[in-house]
């Protein structure tokens, strides 16, 4: 192959002329020469001075040349888009990313404005990033911003841009590189993420629980949440000067507490801001701050949590008692029960009973002596019986009638109470009895009515067989919102004191115990009062319910 290559110089040649040249007397010469020595020192350290250079340059020239078209295959190639404008803001290049990314083909960007793929709305911000590097020209400096883009097909993403002066050999300023990132899911997850950490700072603000750093070698604490400042009533600063011994109301001392499965907890008594003592549920936990290890105390006021167990502990008892009681109240509710099918047949076979047995002893003496007697005589025996009969319906109508009387039914508990009131005067030894009602009977609810005349009638026979009383007597009467029913005597009564606690053991009034139970499960107030020697008096006091309400209430 022919060598096209210029001859290479011989520099010595050339040195030594020159040399000549700047010893001679002509100052142009001279100057001349001077130039000549200095290009040729450049020259043999740039040119290639042994004949092996030209070899060695060509290779690096293609090595050269190979490395820059990797480089620019990966700066196309790479994630960050970029594009090289020029002065008047036309796009003169686009690497493969930017084509992506606007999602237009590369040379079909050459030659268009920058500007249309920026959203209108953020021409201001990007034109004042274009003043800022012409501003700093020559600093190297950078502008940096987030602008909307618009692809194609006018969709705008969110994207971070960064813009940097350009410069040709000469220095001269030639447009700007624009490169652009697509931060679209990178904003989604900041916004996903300031999402969760309102969410979670939310959580700690409105959750229950006051949470403490505390520095675990010095116990000063470091940090709280806002539950913390409310529930001691300081301020944030305030209780970053504190040690956690500061809110402690008995110098540290804790209760350990375990539940299985979770961290242990300790039982304390802290103390707010003005003096007032309260329990705290206290668990601790161990976290890094800043590199450094710290305690996280979750404190938890359970005074409400207290004072609910002592109200459930009343409850307990209470439940106890009740229990008790309805145990006791069964068993007196069979015994009455008991007794009044005793007292029932009793009354059946003394007074029914015994007048059906002389009924029949009758007729089959009639029927016997018809033969024998004639037609006068059969009739005038069964005629004998005719009272006979009525006395047996009179003795099944008091039967029926104390069991429940049709009065009630058929015009109401007000005149129920003054016919058992004539009753009473008839049938009961005492000199004077009593009634009144001061109410109409649309003003007492239905499902009362028997209750009052059971109270009424056991109350009475209570005073005939124990008062030994000259006067008793029975009202009832209505105001806006109760009705009250109040029975009295002047006998002999009895001590409270002694009396009350022996019904509500079960050991003594079966008929108190039995008059009290049935106001209180009809929603009554059941209050007696007495004393030896002045007599006795029982109210029974129903709260009516307020107009469209339903139920009765003792309260």
């Amino acid at each position: 192959m022919e060598n096209t290559s210029e001859p290479i110089p011989d520099f010595d040649k050339l040195r030594e002329a020159a040399r000549k040249l700047a010893d001679g007397k002509d100052r142009a010469k001279v100057s001349r020469a001077v130039e000549l020595l200095g290009i040729l020192d450049e020259l043999q350290i740039h040119g290639p001075q042994p004949e092996n250079r030209n070899e060695q340059y060509r290779a690096a020239r293609e090595h050269l040349e190979a490395n820059t078209r990797w480089y620019l295959d990966l700066i196309r190639s790479t994630p960050m888009a970029r594009l090289t404008v020029t002065r008047k803001g036309l796009i003169r290049s686009a690497n493969r990313a930017a084509a992506e990314l606007l999602r237009v083909r590369a040379d079909r960007l050459r030659g268009r404005p920058v500007s249309a793929f920026i959203h209108m709305e953020d021409h201001l911000v990007y034109f004042n990033m274009i003043k800022e590097i012409i501003y700093q020209e020559g600093t190297g400096k950078k502008s940096s911003r987030e602008l909307r883009l618009m692809r194609v097909e006018t969709v705008p993403f969110q994207a971070f841009v960064e813009v940097s002066a350009a410069y040709n050999g000469g220095g001269r300023f030639t447009g700007w590189d624009l490169s652009f990132l697509d931060i679209t899911w990178i904003k989604r997850a900041e916004s996903a993420l300031r999402r969760d950490k309102n969410r979670y700072l939310n959580l700690l603000d409105s959750s229950g629980e006051a949470l403490i750093t505390v520095d675990p070698e010095t116990g000063f604490i470091l940090d709280t949440n806002a539950h913390a400042w409310l529930m001691y009533g300081y301020s944030r600063q305030e209780m970053l000067g504190f040690t956690r011994r500061h809110l402690s109301a008995n110098s540290g001392c804790e209760t350990q507490v375990s539940h299985p499965g979770l961290p242990a907890t300790r039982l304390a008594y802290h103390k707010r801001k003005n003096g007032r003592v309260f329990p705290v549920e206290i668990t601790e936990t161990f976290r890094f701050l800043n590199g450094k290890k710290v305690v996280l105390l979750t404190v938890c006021d359970i005074s409400r949590l207290s004072r609910y167990e002592k109200a459930l502990n009343t409850a307990y008892a209470e439940l106890e008692t009740s229990e008790a009681q309805l145990k006791r109240t069964s068993a007196r509710l069979l015994n009455i029960q008991e007794a009044e099918r005793k007292k029932i047949a009793r009354e059946l076979h003394d007074s029914v009973g015994q007048v059906l047995a002389a009924l029949k002893f009758n007729i089959e003496n009639a029927i016997s002596s018809a033969p024998h007697e004639g037609p006068e005589k059969v009739f005038e025996m069964l005629e004998g019986l005719v009272p006979v009969v009525q006395g047996a319906i009179n003795e099944a109508r008091a039967i029926y009638t104390g069991l429940r009387p049709s009065l009630l039914d058929d015009f109401g508990i007000v005149t129920t109470l003054h016919w058992f009131c004539r009753e009473a005067r008839k049938n009961y030894t005492i000199p004077e009895i009593e009634c009144s009602a001061e109410i109409v009977e649309e003003d007492i609810p239905e499902e009362i009515k028997i209750t009052i005349f059971r109270i009424v009638q056991e109350a009475m026979n209570n005073i005939a067989k124990h008062s030994k009383a000259g006067r008793a007597g029975f009202y009832i009467n209505g105001c806006d919102d109760a009705i009250e029913l109040a029975i009295e005597d002047d006998g002999v009564g009895f001590d409270t004191g002694t009396v009350l606690p022996s019904i509500d053991s079960g050991h003594f009034g079966m008929g108190l115990a039995s008059m009290r139970e049935r106001a209180e499960l009809s929603g009554a107030q059941f209050a007696i009062e007495s004393s030896q020697g002045k007599g006795t008096r029982i109210t029974v006091r129903w709260k009516l319910p307020p107009p469209g309400g339903t139920g009765l209430s003792g309260n």
